[in-house]
């Protein structure tokens, strides 16, 4: 579904085009969005699992930082 480094591409040019910290549900419609893909429940799940793998490793690297929490998710923020 992406080539290498896309998924953490276009997770990182969501938060940037954001104007608030983005849960992983966000992040699963925006990368749909931007794939140009149907979302779909099944869809979403599977993009929320790979953004989420996005969000990890990149939370690792100090790019970006949990914010807190909204409806239940945590959400993230460029640091």
């Amino acid at each position: 579904m992406f080539r290498q480094g896309e998924c953490q591409r276009l997770v990182l040019e969501s938060f940037r085009d954001a104007p608030q910290p983005l849960s992983a549900a966000h992040l699963a419609e925006a990368l749909a969005e931007r794939k140009g893909l149907e979302a779909t429940p099944a869809l979403i799940e599977q993009l929320r699992k790979r953004a989420l793998g996005a969000v990890r490793r990149l939370t690792g690297k100090g790019v970006i930082a949990a914010a807190g929490t909204a409806a239940g998710e945590t959400t993230w923020h460029v640091a």
